[in-house]
């Protein structure tokens, strides 16, 4: 033993447990450091905490709890309080004629030509939430629907895959 050393104070030694590396030591002279593992995250462990009797109020019990003012879209123009703002006569006209989304109707018909692919999907956040399958044959406008209106736990996804292709003969080409 080469390197054999004897403490006489306090020290701290670390070791790896298969010995693959060498230890090492910190031999302390004076009084060893108290680690403080109560301390507050991101502080320095060595640094002593005193808690204080009362907690400390955040910087949100401060604040007044006021409205964040706005600007809607809708009518274009700035609010300050929403709430009062969407009973105004101007919004409630606007969002009451049916007129003013006749282009977002007309996006969402152009655009809601897909396939949802629901295979392996059996858990629902809401039993009572309607799937509805679209598929559209070749060539033609002819729509077919399928629709589940519940999704029980027991739901055997196979099951339920063969029959929806089974409806829809153009899935199978």
């Amino acid at each position: 033993m080469k390197h054999f050393k004897t403490f006489k104070n306090a020290y701290l030694l670390v070791e790896d447990s298969k010995n693959r590396c060498q230890p090492f030591y910190k031999e302390y002279k004076k009084n060893i450091p108290n680690l403080n593992l109560e301390s507050p995250m991101f502080s320095c462990p060595f640094v002593k905490f005193k808690p204080t009797n009362s907690p400390k109020k955040s910087l949100d019990a401060y604040r007044k709890k006021q409205p964040k003012p706005g600007y809607c879209e809708i009518c274009f123009m700035s609010f300050e309080v929403y709430d009062e703002h969407i009973l105004t006569n101007n919004h409630l006209n606007f969002a009451e004629d049916k007129n003013n989304y006749k282009a977002i109707d007309k996006f969402i018909v152009e655009h809601s030509n897909f396939e949802i692919d629901t295979f392996g999907c059996t858990d629902s956040p809401s039993a009572s939430i309607a799937y509805l399958f679209q598929s559209k044959e070749q060539g033609s406008d002819k729509n077919s629907y399928v629709e589940i209106s519940e999704v029980n736990s027991d739901f055997d996804t196979d099951t339920s895959f063969l029959n929806f292709i089974d409806f829809n003969p153009n899935l199978n080409k």
